[in-house]
């Protein structure tokens, strides 16, 4: 009788049904790694897990900065303050003067870098003009008719030169743009066409002068009255063309120079600004560097698995 016995376990079909796999074992390194769900590694617990190798790539970093900022050499600026020159109360006073004097500034303080300047300069220094090239630079000085010369060098002396002798190269380049007036020469030629004009139109007037009384009558008077308005004319246009050439001589003699306010005396160094630089640089890439360090490193049961076949038995 079997009702009081427990069943008999009954064989494994054979039908061509296969048998389960076996469970992996805890201990080989699919079921760790891979086996089952991996928890994430949050930043924070990888960080607090290594404390170490987080912050020594930070101060190695920081410790390079410094060191980089510390052994470079300095480069040291010197400023030359400059402006339109014959600017007083009574010219300012005068409308659009403020706007053009400004225009003038930007104008000038870009001719800072321009060959002539460069090449002026460099003979005043008694150095190759190449060796100033990206050196010096102007900008003006907004609302105002001042703009400014900045100059770097390798050292203090060497700056404040720099300065003080393109802006001197400034000025006479700037002299020089002033006394060439190209109209000049134009107005002057015209007004000696307009003068030669002149002196026909009075030799014509005397020659009708001259017939109107040998011979009276309407045609001389006539031709007498044309000559005079031509010499009118022509003696107008001459004086008119003399007064421009007078105004163009006196704007090339007293057009708006430049003039030194603030002559270079002193320079600064971009040493501390380079330390803080340097520094803050080696310190962000310590922090990625220990950023990857620790998330990386492999964890405690990663470093002390062993593969099945290296396991003692």
């Amino acid at each position: 009788m079997t009702s009081g016995m427990d069943p008999e376990p009954q064989p494994a079909a054979t039908g061509g049904t296969a048998a389960p796999a076996p469970a992996p074992d805890p201990n080989d390194l699919v079921t760790v790694l891979t086996g089952q769900p991996r928890p994430s590694r949050r930043l924070a617990d990888a960080i607090r897990e290594r404390p170490v190798l987080f912050l020594a790539p930070i101060a190695i970093g920081l410790v390079l900065g410094l060191l980089a900022g510390l052994l470079r050499s300095p480069v040291y600026t010197a400023e030359t303050r400059l402006a339109i020159a014959r600017v007083s109360v009574s010219t300012q006073s005068l409308p659009g003067f403020a706007a053009g004097v400004q225009d003038l500034a930007v104008t000038y303080s870009r001719l800072a870098t321009a060959d002539d300047v460069t090449r002026e300069a460099g003979r005043l220094l008694n150095a190759d003009p190449d060796s100033l090239e990206g050196r010096v630079t102007g900008s003006p000085i907004p609302q105002s008719p001042l703009f400014r010369l900045e100059a770097t060098g390798s050292s203090e002396d060497e700056a404040i030169a720099t300065a003080n002798a393109t802006s001197q190269a400034l000025r006479s380049y700037v002299a020089r743009l002033n006394a060439d007036n190209p109209d000049s020469e134009r107005i002057y030629a015209a007004f000696l066409l307009a003068a030669r004009d002149r002196v026909d139109a009075q030799r014509a007037v005397r020659s009708a002068e001259a017939a109107a009384v040998r011979r009276p009558g309407v045609v001389t008077l006539r031709r007498l009255v044309s000559a005079q308005s031509r010499a009118a004319g022509a003696a107008l246009r001459a004086e008119s063309l003399r007064d421009q050439y007078k105004q163009s001589i006196a704007g090339s003699g007293s057009a708006s120079l430049v003039q030194v306010v603030n002559p270079a005396r002193a320079a600064t160094s971009d040493r501390g600004d380079a330390v803080q630089r340097l520094a803050l640089l080696g310190l962000i890439g310590g922090v990625l560097v220990g950023l990857l360090l620790v998330l990386m490193w492999p964890k405690g049961e990663e470093q002390a698995y062993r593969p099945l076949h290296a396991r003692s038995s």
